[in-house]
């Protein structure tokens, strides 16, 4: 049913307003507020398909438009710890050459919460979640990348 709202409250992308209303009301009781704009949403059983390996882990590939925000949400999870990682952070991490550092950092102890990244101000690239928590845990690839607008001017012939 969560999945079911969560793809209707997207569908009304193009109506800012209500899309927002829409993601809190469906959120209330994770206690999270998306701003308006692009909203995506990590299924748990994506999570755990990843982490087990039952399905091949495809990258999170999230397009957005010059200045659109860009929300990124984990499902509510138990004493939930995640980094967000540019790529030449998370290179730098896997080779243990200082220094390194994720870009940001979220958390939840005992008080199940999801957790939220604003990804509108990151630059384009390759981003990892490093995610560890008691229901699942593992690393999950995310492309970031703004549409190129080109405008076409017409011209006239004499």
């Amino acid at each position: 049913m969560h999945n079911y709202l969560f793809s209707n409250c997207i569908s009304m992308i193009y109506f800012p307003l209500q899309a927002a209303l829409c993601l809190s009301l469906l959120f209330r009781s994770a206690d999270v507020s998306f701003p308006t704009g692009k909203a995506i949403e990590l299924s748990f059983e994506y999570l755990e398909a990843c982490e087990t390996g039952a399905k091949e882990c495809q990258p999170v590939l999230i397009n957005r438009k010059k200045g659109e925000q860009v929300t990124l949400a984990l499902p509510a999870m138990n004493r939930a710890s995640v980094g967000l990682w540019d790529a030449e952070n998370y290179q730098r991490l896997q080779l243990r050459k200082f220094p390194y550092k994720a870009v940001e950092q979220q958390g939840s102890g005992n008080d199940t919460k999801a957790l939220v990244f604003d990804l509108s101000k990151r630059e384009d690239g390759i981003y990892y979640l490093w995610l560890t928590s008691c229901g699942v845990g593992g690393t999950y690839e995310v492309r970031l990348k703004t549409e190129v607008q080109l405008w076409i001017l017409a011209s006239r012939s004499c």
